[in-house]
């Protein structure tokens, strides 16, 4: 069985019309996922739609990984508190390593041909630390060759492609456009301006066409994918100013020494999550008001530290990249166990709940303030809405007319309801109410009554073990 309130429930029991097909999507942070036979894993960080109503992320395959002969099956290898890990099976293997948090999606093939694509069409491929190019291989316009322009409906760099007469075939494809590598390190831009960073573990040539791109090797390997925010012009360019550097300076960093994106990604793609762990402690003799939450991640490595070409391996492995959500950040203690980038660096979306910040290291701390705990609000419900709210809990507490409440009692021997899951979430219902009822009505009422009354009369069937 599966934990029915994991983040990523939708990818096996979920579906776009709550079909239970698992095709829906999973919010891994700071990408949206989904896996689909088709599709194999697509990765969406689409563009936000804002309303007064609703704020919305668009579906789209931004960037998707998938075995290139198909997918004939795919399910759960294992799961824990922070990652779990998908197998898709086909022409070989390919084991999806969701870490929520984690800027970089990761994969483990095991003889299987992976396969590059995008809703948006491929726009560049190139070996970040490949051979050196012939400048006479490099890319030119459709323009340059008389041949394309009598073509009429060829535009735009060369490979071109119009998607109503099919691809073209044209000596210039066998160009940088047509292969890139070997190398381990690579940029992937899309058509919607979005920039990717690939790394593989060992070196590798990719042929790509606007419509994906493909490894004529067989993969036992693992393949890294990145967003590169800054570079794609998304959320990582806002300017430092005096509180950033200061705060930075706070927590050992200098703000004004700023990389591009793609650089901190590249130093970090060596080391990934395979597993993580949440730890919450309480201690009362440490500290009253104050619990502690411990994330601990389990971590691999890939020797993608040591470039092929001209870029010296600095001989040890790079800190674990993560992301911290702002609730996360806050709370965060800061001790030799972690490090951070400059302010502005490597910044995602991290759903509706704000910006991430960018956290090296395997083991977070976490310290919470404990807050004082009572079955009623904090603050009291002004008078002036108490008639109307009276009003509403009783409608909702009362039985159909006519029924009496120890009629409440029907759920617990219904066929489809009659079990713990479905008889803990009315008692739950109605001990909420009766919390409701008792402080509108300062412990008494109708309302109050009939909600205790209807708790009575299904606990007692559990307890005395006469339940269905």
């Amino acid at each position: 069985p599966y934990p029915t309130g994991a983040w990523w429930t939708n990818l096996v029991v979920g579906g776009p019309v709550s079909a239970g097909d698992g095709l829906g999507p999973a919010m891994m942070t700071p990408y949206a996922v989904t896996v689909t036979p088709k599709l194999g894993v697509a990765l969406s960080y689409g563009a936000l739609s804002v309303t007064n109503e609703s704020l919305t992320v668009s579906a789209s395959t931004d960037l998707g990984v998938r075995l290139k002969d198909g997918i004939s099956k795919r399910y759960v290898l294992g799961y824990d508190d922070l990652t779990m890990t998908m197998r898709l099976e086909g022409e070989g293997t390919m084991d999806a390593l969701f870490a929520r948090g984690c800027p970089y999606a990761t994969f483990i093939l095991s003889k299987a041909k992976p396969e590059l694509h995008s809703d948006f069409e491929i726009a560049s491929m190139e070996a970040v630390n490949g051979p050196p190019r012939n400048e006479s291989d490099v890319p030119r316009e459709c323009s340059a060759y008389p041949s394309c322009i009598a073509a009429g409906f060829m535009t735009g760099d060369c490979c071109p492609m119009d998607k109503s007469k099919g691809y073209i075939t044209h000596p210039c494809c066998d160009g940088p456009l047509g292969k890139q590598g070997p190398a381990t390190i690579f940029s992937f831009g899309t058509k919607n301006g979005y920039e990717w960073r690939i790394y593989t573990a060992t070196p590798t040539t990719w042929t790509w066409t606007p419509k994906s791109a493909t490894t004529a090797q067989e993969f036992d390997d693992v393949l890294r994918v990145a967003l590169v925010p800054d570079a794609s012009g998304l959320d990582g360019s806002a300017s430092l100013d005096a509180s950033d550097i200061a705060e930075g300076a706070m927590r050992g960093r200098d703000d004004t020494q700023m990389q591009p994106d793609a650089v901190i990604l590249d130093d970090h793609a060596g080391t990934y999550p395979t597993g993580g762990l949440v730890r919450i402690t309480a201690d009362r003799s440490l500290s009253v008001d104050q619990g502690n939450i411990f994330f601990e991640w389990r971590v691999a490595y890939m020797p993608i530290g040591a470039p092929l070409y001209g870029i010296p391996d600095q001989g040890r492995a790079p800190s674990l990249l993560m992301l911290a959500l702002p609730h996360h950040f806050a709370t965060l203690v800061v001790d030799s166990s972690i490090g951070f980038l400059p302010a502005g660096s490597l910044v995602y979306r991290g759903g509706l709940k704000g910006p991430t910040k960018a956290i090296l290291g395997a083991y977070w701390t976490m310290r919470e303030d404990l807050p004082a705990l009572d079955w009623r609000p904090p603050r009291p419900v002004p008078e002036k809405y108490k008639a109307k709210l009276r009003s509403q809990t009783l409608s909702d507490v009362q039985r159909p007319a006519g029924e009496p409440d120890t009629k409440a009692s029907w759920i617990a021997f219904d066929k489809y309801f009659g079990n713990a899951y479905w008889n803990g979430k009315e008692l739950g219902r109605l001990a909420t109410l009766a919390l409701i009822a008792e402080e509108l009505d300062d412990g008494g009422g109708e309302a109050l009554v009939s909600a205790t009354n209807q708790l009575r009369s299904i606990l007692d069937l559990w307890l005395d073990h006469e339940n269905a």
